[in-house]
C-alpha cells in the first residue's frame, strides 16, 4: 500500500510532463525547437492542410520549409505572404516548389530537416519513411484510407442518405475523408442505393464558380481518367452504375 501511494503521488507530478521527483534524483522536462521541418502537402484543402502542419510547427520555435503539391502551388505563396505581412520574419516560413522525386525527396533526406510532416497516399509515406532513416527523421503522417460509412435498418433514412451524399460527393469527393464505402444493412440495401442514387443524380455538376456547383473539375486530367476507371472496373465486376458514370 505504501508503494502503490508512493508511486501514485508520482503520477500526479509527473502529470504536467514537465518534472517528476524522487527521494533522490529531481528529472526535469524541458521543451526546445526540434529545428527545420519539412511540410509535405497534397492538392486537396491546400491551404488548410498546410496551416495545420505548419502552425504547430512554427509555434515550437521550428522554421519550416514547405513544398506544396506540384499541381496547388499558388496557396503556398499566398500563406508566406500573410504570414510574412504579419510580422514573421523572411525566412522562417519557406516554400519550394517541384516534385517530390526531386524537391520533396531533397527535404526527406536532408540532414538539416529535423522532421517531416506528410499528407498523401501509403506509398509515398513508405517512401518518406525509408529517405529519412538514415538520419533518424520525426515523421507525421496522414495516409491514404478505405473510409466507410456503414447504415443499419434502425437509422434515420434520410438522415443517413444525407450523410453519406455528403461525405461521398463534397469537395468533388477528392478528399482524405470521403468515404469511399458505403455498407448498408441487407435489409433496407436496395432502398437505401435507390435513394442515393437519387440524390447524386440530382448533384449540379459545373462551374466551380457557379454558387450551384456541388461537383466542379476535377485536379487534372489523369486524375480524372483514374475516376472514371473505377466505373470501369466496377462494370466489369458485375456492378450496375444507377446514377453518372460517364463524362
Amino acid at each position: 500500500a505504501e508503494n502503490f501511494r508512493y508511486f501514485a503521488d508520482q503520477v500526479i507530478q509527473a502529470r504536467d510532463g514537465q518534472h517528476l521527483r524522487s527521494p533522490t534524483l529531481m528529472n526535469i522536462t524541458t521543451r526546445v525547437p526540434i529545428g527545420p521541418v519539412g511540410v509535405i502537402t497534397p492538392w486537396n484543402t491546400p491551404f488548410m492542410l498546410s496551416t495545420w502542419k505548419i502552425a504547430p510547427a512554427l509555434a515550437a520555435g521550428c522554421t519550416v520549409v514547405h513544398k506544396p503539391a506540384e499541381l496547388s502551388p499558388l496557396t503556398a505563396r499566398l500563406l508566406v505572404e500573410i504570414a510574412e505581412d504579419a510580422g514573421l520574419p523572411p525566412g522562417v516560413l519557406n516554400t519550394v516548389n517541384g516534385f517530390g522525386e526531386e524537391a520533396g525527396k531533397a527535404l526527406t533526406e536532408h540532414p538539416a530537416i529535423k522532421a517531416i510532416a506528410f499528407v498523401g497516399e501509403s506509398a509515398t509515406g513508405s517512401r518518406i519513411m525509408a529517405q529519412g532513416a538514415a538520419t533518424l527523421k520525426r515523421v507525421h503522417f496522414e495516409l491514404g484510407g478505405k473510409n466507410p460509412v456503414i447504415v443499419f435498418d434502425d437509422a434515420d433514412i434520410d438522415q443517413a442518405v444525407d450523410a453519406a451524399v455528403f461525405m461521398i460527393y463534397s469537395l468533388n469527393g477528392e478528399r482524405c475523408t470521403s468515404s469511399s464505402r458505403l455498407l448498408v444493412q441487407e435489409t433496407i440495401h436496395d432502398a437505401v442505393c435507390a435513394r442515393v442514387a437519387e440524390a447524386a443524380g440530382r448533384i449540379k455538376v459545373g462551374h466551380p464558380l457557379d454558387p450551384e456547383t456541388v461537383v466542379g473539375p476535377l485536379i487534372s486530367p489523369t486524375h480524372e481518367a483514374k475516376v472514371l476507371s473505377y466505373m470501369e472496373t466496377a462494370r466489369a465486376e458485375g456492378a450496375v452504375i444507377a446514377a453518372g458514370g460517364t463524362k
